[in-house]
């Protein structure tokens, strides 16, 4: 019973540490006064976008490097809950990837270290998808603010690159699924 305690604690650990290395990230991406979208949803070029696929990378003090990408569909759903999915990889990162699936109303985290993927739900879910959400939020205005070319965004000696943008890609389930076979832990709080 013990060992137990002690896993969940070390899993709750793990969650915390990644949601505190994105969240940093997060902070980075979302700030205030950000360039972005005008917010009137008109999309790019009066396409409207109800899914995206892009990658950036950036560097405030060293604390975020490598890349990340980021998709997501059903954009234009009311109440706003899109599925997503974030891969992390590089150089001095946590990396990782992140699902959110609203069909599921659950989160996924992939720990490369264990081979394993975790399946929160609960609070905890609330928590964690909600700092994850935010590079769906800013993606979105920053693709409605500058389009689907490459763009570089500088902020405050923050240098964002966003790359490889696509607008209305067809992203099917296994996207924000995780992979068929795949060892998946419940965890809810």
């Amino acid at each position: 019973m013990k060992q137990k305690g002690l896993a969940t604690a070390v899993i709750v650990g793990i969650v915390v540490a990644v949601v505190a290395v994105v969240g940093v990230a997060a902070v980075l991406v979302i700030a205030p006064g950000l360039p972005g979208g005008d917010g009137d949803g008109d999309g790019v070029d009066g396409v409207t976008i109800a899914s995206m696929d892009f990658s950036f990378t950036g560097y405030q003090l060293g604390g975020l490097a490598g890349t990340i990408r980021v998709r997501a569909r059903n954009l234009q759903t009311d109440p706003f809950n899109p599925d997503y999915r974030v891969e992390i990889t590089g150089e001095g990162m946590t990396e990782g990837t992140v699902i959110y699936n609203s069909a599921d109303a659950a989160l996924y985290i992939y720990s490369a270290s264990e081979d394993i993927w975790y399946k929160y739900t609960g609070t905890l879910l609330d928590v964690a998808a909600s700092a994850y959400q935010g590079f769906v939020v800013t993606g979105y205005a920053w693709i409605q603010a500058h389009g689907t070319a490459n763009f570089t965004i500088d902020y405050a000696g923050v240098t964002i690159n966003v790359t490889n943008i696509t607008v209305n890609p067809t992203l099917g389930d296994d996207v924000f699924s995780p992979p068929a076979g795949a060892t998946i832990q419940d965890i809810s709080y």
